[in-house]
């Protein structure tokens, strides 16, 4: 099955669009793979003027630090392309370490104002590890 998440580097290679946050479907993440035709690779870190937080985000007891910790340090993040009308806008997933090497997966939506919404952080699951792997090459 193909993968709904493509690679993609540092937020400055997309334009921005206005975004809104929406909820995203609960998938299985064993069916995501990386398609390497998209795949856009940068070293510098992902830079957004801010953060704000869906109540839903901290569902999992993962801190707000450790979640802005894998995103500022992703040097490489997946994007699942919108899907309107269930799923408006692109969604983001970063997978890295917090600073205590705890595996975490964080999903977020970038908003017109160039923040990130982070609506979705978590342990990351087993399903995540060959992508983990991949974005752990591009890690800053």
């Amino acid at each position: 099955m193909t993968s709904d998440w493509r690679c993609r580097g540092t937020r400055s290679t997309r334009p921005m669009g206005i975004l809104a946050p929406r909820s995203l479907p609960r998938a299985d993440p064993t069916e995501w793979t990386v398609d390497r035709v998209t795949s856009v690779r940068h070293n510098c870190g992902v830079e957004y003027a801010g953060f704000s937080w869906t109540a839903a985000a901290r569902k999992h007891r993962v801190s707000r630090a450790q979640a802005r910790h894998v995103v500022v340090h992703a040097g490489l993040y997946f994007v699942r392309p919108a899907a309107p009308p269930e799923r408006p806008d692109e969604a983001l997933l970063f997978l890295g370490d917090d600073e205590d090497g705890m595996p975490v997966e964080v999903v977020g939506v970038e908003l017109a104002d160039g923040r990130l919404r982070v609506i979705h952080a978590m342990p990351m699951r087993p399903g995540y590890h060959d992508l983990y792997e991949e974005a752990k090459k591009w890690r800053q």
